[in-house]
């Protein structure tokens, strides 16, 4: 799929008095417009790579459609395009403007972690797999939950198996940064409550805890 080509005119323009919001060592990542637009540089690789035939600003506006589809919230995209002087993608999408899960637990607030484990249990029952699961990835507003990030979304018709399941728990329990939260509160505790959500058979809620117990950080064991 072709996008429309930014000029250095265009660029300048449309990030003009913007704000930094996320950079690498060498590359912006995220910027805020004056119009409450992020602004979202996607860089192409430079060694042939999936994301090469399948770029992953595609990806991430095929996956906000999907996701809409099953009234899954994510941000509203306003516009792509190529920029060739950084040799990128440029996503333009509204700014969702409320915090992240993770900005919440650093306030001492884990009240939300309930109905996340019963979220998390409504994407693996829609067959949604979120490589990327972890808080800061969630934004909170009331009871709903928006999806950032997109890029790292598969899904398929059926609901997850159980060991996707178990491996998409686990990915969420070991990020460094959001433990400290899961040893606060207990990584049973969260599962107690993704299993009350769910239909599965105890039998498979074992298998899912026995999948998961040995890909669990030391501390929280």
């Amino acid at each position: 799929m072709k996008y429309p080509l930014l000029t250095d005119d265009d660029y300048s323009k449309l990030t003009k008095d913007a704000k930094l919001i996320k950079r690498t060592r060498t590359k912006i990542r995220l910027l805020l417009s004056t119009e409450n637009k992020i602004i979202k540089h996607i860089y192409k690789r430079k060694l042939l790579s999936s994301s090469t035939l399948w770029p992953y600003i595609t990806r991430f506006i095929k996956n906000a459609k999907h996701l809409k589809s099953k009234n899954i919230l994510s941000p509203k995209i306003q516009g792509a395009y190529f920029y060739p002087t950084l040799n990128c993608y440029i996503l333009l999408y509204d700014y969702v403007d409320h915090p992240t899960l993770h900005h919440i637990a650093k306030k001492n607030d884990l009240s939300f972690l309930p109905k996340f484990a019963e979220f998390t249990t409504k994407l693996h029952a829609l067959g949604i797999f979120f490589k990327d699961i972890h808080l800061d990835n969630f934004i909170l507003d009331g009871n709903d939950f928006t999806l950032i990030d997109l890029e790292s979304i598969t899904y398929q018709k059926r609901p997850l198996s159980i060991r996707q399941r178990a491996r998409n728990l686990a990915h969420l329990f070991n990020r460094k940064e959001d433990i400290p939260f899961y040893e606060q509160y207990g990584y049973q505790e969260f599962l107690k409550h993704y299993f009350e959500a769910t239909n599965l058979p105890p039998k498979n809620q074992a298998k899912i805890h026995n999948l998961i117990y040995p890909k669990l950080p030391p501390s929280l064991i």
